[in-house]
C-alpha cells in the first residue's frame, strides 16, 4: 500500500514499519552501513523520527527492525526515492525487506487529561491534556513477556515529555533490562508493591516512552485505541492464537 492509499483513512503524522532480512553472515557490515543511514534520513526533510534495531539472539543477527515517523506523505515519498534507502539496496546485502504502516500521535476527541493508575493505586500516569498517541503496538518479545506475565506487552508510544508518573508512596522501581532480542538496553518502570508494569524506556529512543495500556480504563473503551502494529512477531508464542 503506497502512504497516499493509507492516508485516504488515517491521520497525520505517520508511522512506518520495517523489517529487512540480510544475507546470511552479513549483519555485522550491514549494521555499519545502516547507522550511516540513519544519520542521512534523520536529517531529511519531513522525517519526526527513525529508530533502527538488530536481533540479538544469534539466530536472528541478520534480521533489522526500523520504525520511522513521517510529518507528511510527502516526506515518505521522498525517502523511499532518497539517497540513504538508495544506498542500503545497492550494498547488495538485502535479501527482503517488508514495510507496514501505523497511525501515529493521532489527536482523539474526548480523550483529554488521560489518567491511569497501579493496581494497589499508589502510582499514577497522567498524559498531558493535549493528548496526542499512537494507536496501540503489541510487542511480543521474550522480555515483554516475562514482564507482563502474559503473551507479551501493549503499548501506547509517545514522547517522554507528554506523560507524568506520581508517586505518592515512592514505591516506582526501574528494571535495566540488558539482555533484549533488539539489543537495546529497556528501562522498565513498575510498581514495587503490586508489580503492575508502567512504561518501559529503550535506549534507541530515550525521548520516547510505551506506556502499558492497561493502566488506563478510560482507554476500554470502543472508541480507543486498536493494535494496529507488532514488534518481534516471530516471538509470540505457537499457543496463542489472535482473531
Amino acid at each position: 500500500m503506497s502512504s497516499p492509499d493509507y492516508l485516504k483513512t488515517h491521520s497525520l503524522p505517520f508511522r512506518v514499519y520495517a523489517e529487512v532480512h540480510v544475507q546470511s553472515g552479513k549483519g555485522d557490515e550491514f549494521e555499519i552501513l545502516m547507522a550511516k543511514a540513519a544519520t542521512m534520513i534523520r536529517e531529511e526533510p519531513g522525517v519526526i523520527d527513525y529508530i533502527a534495531s538488530r536481533g540479538v539472539d544469534p539466530a536472528r543477527r541478520d534480521v533489522f527492525w526500523c520504525c520511522e515517523t513521517y510529518q507528511t506523505a510527502a516526506a515518505y515519498e521522498k525517502h523511499m526515492s532518497g539517497t540513504a534507502l538508495d544506498m542500503l539496496k545497492a550494498s547488495g546485502l538485502i535479501k527482503d525487506m517488508t514495510f507496514s504502516f501505523a497511525d501515529d500521535v493521532a489527536s482523539r476527541a474526548g480523550h483529554d487529561n488521560v489518567v491511569g493508575r497501579c493496581n494497589c493505586g499508589s502510582i499514577t500516569v497522567k498524559i498531558s491534556s493535549k493528548l496526542n498517541f499512537d494507536d496501540g503496538m503489541a510487542c511480543f518479545c521474550a522480555n515483554c513477556r516475562r514482564a507482563s506475565g502474559g503473551v507479551g506487552s501493549v503499548n501506547l508510544q509517545l514522547p517522554a515529555s507528554d506523560f507524568s508518573v506520581q508517586d505518592s508512596q515512592n514505591t516506582l522501581k526501574t528494571y535495566q533490562d540488558t539482555d533484549t532480542e533488539s539489543g537495546n538496553t529497556a528501562s522498565r518502570s513498575f510498581c514495587g508493591t503490586c508489580g503492575s508494569p508502567t512504561h518501559t524506556i529503550s535506549s534507541a529512543a530515550p525521548d520516547m516512552a510505551f506506556l502499558k495500556m492497561a493502566l488506563f480504563d478510560c482507554l476500554a473503551g470502543k472508541d480507543s485505541p486498536s493494535v494496529k502494529a507488532t514488534a518481534f512477531e516471530q516471538s509470540k508464542p505457537q499457543w496463542l492464537s489472535m482473531k
